[in-house]
């Protein structure tokens, strides 16, 4: 019984449309292969603020000395 459950809804147009979500764990995937170009950027983008406020903060150090 089912195997004829199975083959009903295998054909059935509107159970192919709906997206399969899997919560079995991919592969042994790195940290840094999950990562997208637009994750890359943000995060440039990111540590170059921090860079240039940590530069504003000891030129305004220095300034206030």
């Amino acid at each position: 019984m089912p195997s004829l459950e199975k083959r009903a809804l295998q054909q059935n147009l509107m159970v192919q449309w709906i997206p399969a979500i899997s919560f079995a764990t991919p592969g042994e995937r790195n940290f840094f292969e999950t990562l997208t170009y637009w994750d890359w950027a943000v995060a440039i983008l990111i540590l170059g603020s921090l860079v240039l406020l940590a530069r504003f903060l000891v030129r305004f150090y220095s300034f206030k000395k």
